[in-house]
Order: C-alpha cells, then structure tokens, then sequence
C-alpha cells in the first residue's frame, strides 16, 4: 500500500482563535494548491483521503482533493496530535483502495512515519509545512513494516512539477 503522508499549509497566526479553528493563510492555500498539482502532475493516483478534522488540515486536504477530482476528503480524529497511531493504522486498514493520503500536523505525522518505518517514534524527522512523504507499507500496515520511498518540501515539489519529474509508480 502506498501511504502519502502532508502537513498541512501555513495557518494564520490569530490568537483570538483557538489552535483547532486556525485556518491556512495564503501562503497556506498556495502551498496546498502547490501540493495538489505536484500530485496531479506526477500521475500519482490516490484512492482516498483521510484528514485530521482541524481547520487547516481539513483545508489542505480539500484543495489536494479538487486538484485530483476526488469526491471528498474523510476526516478522522486519529490524525490529531495526542492520539494513538494504531488506531489509525487500523483505520487505514478497513478502508479500501491501494493509496491513501494522510493529511495531519506535527510532531503527529513525523511519529507516525517513525513507528511504520522503525517500529518506535523516535525517528529525528521534522516534516515541514506542506511536505509531502511517500511510503510503501505492507499489509496489514503496521508499526515497523514500511518504507520511505521519498520526502519533498512545498519548494521541491514547485521545482520538481516545473522541471518534469517521472511517475513514482
């Protein structure tokens, strides 16, 4: 199973708001429209997304939905930071579909990504707003049976849509 893993966009920084109901700021949607198109572009097929239900999460997934006419993007509280990775991992498991897109935050993902690849959390990797990670994980997924098959920054991706990168598949 392929398992694409973004952080969402830039967020307004407003303390008015709580940290849940931030939404993406401008830099935050280009970021995502960014991400969309990197994934549009590179032929690379997702069957579903699964989105933490904060704003800028849910944000994010949603403008990568539109760019690669999926019907919707799903939200799941497993993508919260604080919650437990193998629930979502058996959330991944009931869902159908060969690629699933995870939309989240930090320091959430970079654990997540750190207990499929090497069964613990502590895994110094940062993911940075609007990175986008591909991993191929065995199934069932599971803590320690995946591989990084690449990771790329919002700046990457705009360089690497611009100069033509190859399919990963």
């Amino acid at each position: 199973m392929f398992l694409y893993v973004l952080r969402h966009g830039d967020a307004v920084q407003n303390s008015s708001l709580h940290d849940s109901e931030r939404p993406l700021s401008d830099l935050g949607k280009l970021q995502a429209e960014a991400a969309g198109r990197f994934l549009r572009s590179s032929n690379i097929r997702v069957d579903r997304i699964l989105s933490s239900p904060l704003i800028r999460a849910v944000e994010t997934a949603t403008i990568v939905q539109k760019a690669l006419n999926l019907s919707y993007a799903e939200q799941s509280e497993y993508l919260v930071p604080g919650t437990r990775k193998n629930e979502l991992f058996e959330l991944i498991n009931s869902k159908n579909g060969n690629s699933i897109l995870l939309a989240g935050h930090e320091p959430h993902l970079s654990e997540t990504v750190s207990l499929l690849l090497t069964g613990r959390e502590d895994l110094p990797l940062q993911f940075r707003k609007c990175s986008l990670a591909c991993l191929v994980a065995s199934e069932p997924v599971r803590a320690g049976h995946a591989a990084l098959q690449w990771l790329v920054t919002t700046e990457q991706m705009q360089l690497l849509r611009r100069e033509g990168l190859p399919s990963s598949r």
